[in-house]
């Protein structure tokens, strides 16, 4: 019930709007009469207030100044000024404040009573309130059987309209058009202009939107759906938000309910389907016992088994910042659509933040290219700058369909020398390996301890500073300066440790040969660490 339907209630006949004529649409929840200016203390949005100014009267231009601030914060929907038993006419600064702060001032006959007020307002509320909780009840069971007849996104829209009769759209991620009762381009994105305050028949967030396309800049409302995951979801309701009634307002809040649980339902399949075929790509990854017909059978349900020639890439994204942490999924999400969009004949398997895509080919120049998806992951990383990263990625080769799984090992072992903090940005080929490869055909790491001259493994036990100082020397191109930043060490300490390297040790970063001695070694202790 608003103002104006409050006007047309006997006690009110003869009454006259002094100000705020513009403001009659304003909600009303209560009324009560106004006996202290205390209004922060007991004032309620909707509420009407009854005066003959009694409570008012000891205020000064300061003190009125701000009650009426308060009213205008506190959502006052009406100011109802009986005169003749203080004051024989509503004073002048009340007309003027009331007009000031759009605050219908309303003044009623001398010889109606405060209590016929109250109990004709009272129960003009009661009544339109059962009205509403009748109303919900009837659109509450409409929602509920559309429900099981499992309608579309559209039906949902259409059953809607013919509630409320607007026109209403439903949007993914604030952009992508789903589902729309009127003429829309697929891709709509909108623009937040504000939100609107809560009301009693507001369960979600309601805001002031419009579309950003300049060619269809037309003002709606949009209802946020909240869903999990992050894709945000909302309907558009062609209209203001003045326009809609309490039985509106109801229809809308059980139709956002419905395309909740429709959200969810798709979220739920979506999420069966990414398992099922999760699971599919890491049998055919690390079954090395499946028959030649099972493998067929798998190719065929991922449907990658058009072509003869098959190749695996494995990526793994690593944040490098506490805040990037929590948003790695998001990086992962766009790496998938990106190398997905450049070759559809490509599966994956994820496990945390580590991705193996399987690419499906004709020829060998169709296959995944190591240059072209290092550019993915940097475009990425421009675009998304908000959430820093930095990226693993190893190339396999390719090879026919029964010898999936040894792309698998392949990249595992090569990932395992390779996979430290300071050389995540690396986009590595099997075929390029060079000497590296040896150690990816080493069955008993433990071998490989052998190998080390000891010289560095006993530079390593009795100086770790110097053998870590010399092992960045040659992972920063043997730049003294850099070297330094990483280590947070002076550059002059940095030369100190090499000099001792020489004379404690025997062991001179600057020769080919020492140098190659650290490399390895360093490879060799991060597999045996492993």
């Amino acid at each position: 019930m608003d103002v104006k339907n409050v006007l047309t209630l006997p006690s009110f006949e003869g009454a006259k709007v002094l100000a705020g004529g513009e403001s009659l649409t304003n909600d009303v929840s209560s009324i009560m009469v106004l006996e202290a200016s205390d209004i922060s203390s007991w004032g309620k949005p909707g509420q009407m207030l009854l005066t003959s100014y009694y409570g008012l009267k000891d205020l000064n231009d300061e003190e009125l100044e701000d009650f009426f601030d308060q009213m205008t914060e506190i959502g006052i929907s009406a100011f109802v000024f009986k005169t003749n038993r203080l004051v024989d006419s509503v004073p002048n600064h009340i007309i003027r404040l009331c007009k000031a702060h759009s605050m219908p001032l309303i003044h009623i006959r001398n010889d109606v009573k405060y209590s016929d007020i109250l109990t004709e307002v009272m129960e003009k509320i009661i009544a339109s309130n059962i009205d509403v909780l009748n109303k919900f009840y009837d659109l509450h069971y409409q929602a509920m059987r559309l429900t099981m007849q499992m309608p579309s996104l559209q039906q949902i829209l259409y059953h809607l309209k013919s509630q409320i009769h607007y026109d209403l759209a439903f949007l993914e991620d604030g952009k992508r058009v789903m589902a729309s009762t009127f003429s829309l381009p697929r891709y709509s994105p909108i623009e937040i202009v504000k939100y609107y305050p809560a009301n009693s028949y507001q369960a979600f967030l309601y805001c002031d939107a419009q579309f950003a396309n300049e060619e269809y800049k037309k003002q709606i409302i949009a209802v946020k759906i909240p869903t999990p995951g992050r894709n945000d979801y909302y309907l558009l309701i062609k209209t203001y938000p003045e326009t809609l009634s309490p039985f509106d307002m109801i229809a809308i809040e059980n139709t956002v309910s419905l395309l909740q649980i429709e959200i969810l339902k798709e979220k739920a399949i979506e999420r069966e389907l990414f398992i099922q075929k999760n699971s599919q790509v890491h049998a055919l990854l690390t079954n090395k016992h499946l028959e030649k017909t099972e493998v067929d059978g798998i190719l065929s349900s991922l449907h990658i088994n058009n072509g003869p020639l098959y190749q695996a890439i494995l990526i793994k994204v690593n944040p490098t910042s506490d805040e990037s942490k929590e948003d790695i999924e998001r990086i992962i999400v766009e790496v998938v659509k990106a190398i997905k969009f450049k070759h559809p004949n490509t599966v994956h398997f994820i496990e945390n933040n580590l991705l193996i895509f399987v690419h499906n080919f004709t020829a060998k120049e169709r296959g995944f290219n190591l240059h072209e998806i290092e550019r993915i992951i940097n475009d990425i990383r421009k675009a998304r700058s908000e959430y820093p990263f930095q990226a693993l990625g190893i190339l396999s080769r390719d090879t026919e369909r029964y010898e999936i799984a040894r792309l698998y090992d392949d990249l595992l072992n090569i990932y395992k020398l390779f996979d430290n903090r300071r050389e995540t940005d690396k986009f590595i080929s099997a075929s390029s390996l060079g000497a590296y490869g040896l150690f990816t055909l080493v069955n008993d790491l433990d071998e490989l301890a052998a190998f080390i001259d000891k010289r560095v493994v006993e530079m390593r036990e009795k100086d770790a500073d110097i053998y870590r100082t010399l092992l960045c020397m040659t992972e920063n191109n043997m730049n003294v300066k850099m070297c330094a930043n990483e280590l947070f060490i002076h550059p002059k300490t940095v030369s100190y440790r090499i000099k001792k390297a020489l004379n404690a040790y025997d062991l001179d970063i600057y020769n080919t040969d020492d140098m190659i001695q650290i490399v390895l070694s360093g490879k060799i202790f991060t597999l045996l660490e492993q």
